[in-house]
């Protein structure tokens, strides 16, 4: 009789010791799920700020290249022979004007593709908000998205892991014989630690 109540108290004790260890896995993967959530939005945002700023460049691009067409077009007339006097001053006036756009445009692809902090303040030229060195340039923020994919990935994988050991925690609870209880937990442990992990890594890494 003493023997039996020893028991079933022993096996009492295992059990609150599996709802515990599940509380708190649980409480992990509520975690990892806030966290992988937040920054998988972050990604998100990246990539489009990414893609804005790749289309802003290819705009400043096609301004470049209408510039040295007119440019060409200059020379072409200046080369020609056929203009003479003020005609061909004002076309030399307007070469310089448009080197000078030509040189503008490349310098603002240039920080637009790098970023402000990238260039360096000498190289400032694209304003944002009406100020210069306020720009996040395309690459930052490809840099960006790839780091917080990286991030989501490890939020995936301590998802499962994290999810694994609650399923097998809750088998452990209806489990009968003490071993099999045992070697369950000491499964739900080893899944729980190693996604509780990946997740403080993957937030390591978005952080970082």
């Amino acid at each position: 009789m003493v023997d039996t109540e020893i028991e079933d108290n022993s096996e009492k004790k295992l059990e609150n010791k599996i709802a515990l260890t599940i509380t708190v896995f649980a409480a992990f993967l509520a975690i990892n799920g806030l966290f992988g959530g937040k920054y998988g939005d972050d990604e998100m945002i990246a990539h489009q700020k990414q893609t804005q700023m790749f289309t802003w460049y290819q705009s400043k691009g096609q301004k470049k290249m209408l510039a040295e067409n007119k440019k060409d077009i200059i020379e072409i007339f200046e080369k020609s022979g056929d203009i003479s006097g003020q005609h061909l001053k004002y076309l030399d006036s307007l070469s310089k004007t448009t080197e000078k756009d030509i040189k503008r445009y490349g310098d603002e692809q240039n920080e637009i593709r790098q970023g402000s902090i990238a260039v360096g303040k000498s190289n400032w030229v694209q304003e944002q908000d009406g100020e210069l060195g306020k720009i996040i340039g395309a690459e930052e923020y490809k840099i960006e998205a790839d780091k917080l994919g990286r991030a989501g990935d490890f939020f995936d994988y301590g998802d499962l892991a994290l999810n694994l050991s609650l399923v097998l925690g809750a088998v452990s609870l209806i489990l009968n014989g003490k071993r099999q209880k045992l070697l369950y937990l000491n499964i739900t442990f080893v899944l729980g630690v190693i996604g509780g992990g990946l997740t403080a890594y993957a937030m390591f890494i978005a952080m970082s």
